[in-house]
């Protein structure tokens, strides 16, 4: 089923709009779920320097789109693939994610992860952690 492959294109779009979560269920990927909280699963995480500029920058991209793809190609049903910028260090998080119901659980997880936040998808927010 697993049929969404990542590319540059998709990369800029996520990247300009601060980040993007992929939920993989039994209908396939589903782009920014609406309810519950991302939270980093602290496995398959890589992080990409955006600030660079020319030649150094697209090769940091294109590893980024590597490891996307590498974590589509190993997520399993209900993980997502998880892009996340902060906007402080000019940092690119890309990692497998798991969506939780209740925000106290996630939170709880994030803070056993050491994440530096998690993400409300029905408030479209990000939640501090540290």
């Amino acid at each position: 089923m697993k049929k969404l492959r990542y590319n540059l294109d998709m990369l800029f779009a996520d990247i300009y709009s601060g980040g993007a979560t992929y939920h993989y269920n039994e209908t396939g990927f589903e782009k920014n779920p609406r309810t519950g909280y991302v939270v980093g699963m602290n496995n398959y995480v890589a992080t990409f320097n955006i600030n660079k500029c020319g030649r150094e920058v697209m090769g940091e991209m294109m590893l980024a789109v590597k490891h996307c793809n590498n974590i589509i190609d190993t997520i399993q049903a209900s993980e997502c693939l998880g892009l996340w910028v902060d906007k402080r260090t000019h940092t690119l998080y890309v990692e497998k994610t798991i969506i939780y119901d209740d925000r106290e659980k996630a939170v709880a997880v994030a803070e056993f992860y050491d994440e530096i936040a998690i993400w409300d998808c029905g408030n479209q927010e990000e939640i501090s952690i540290k």
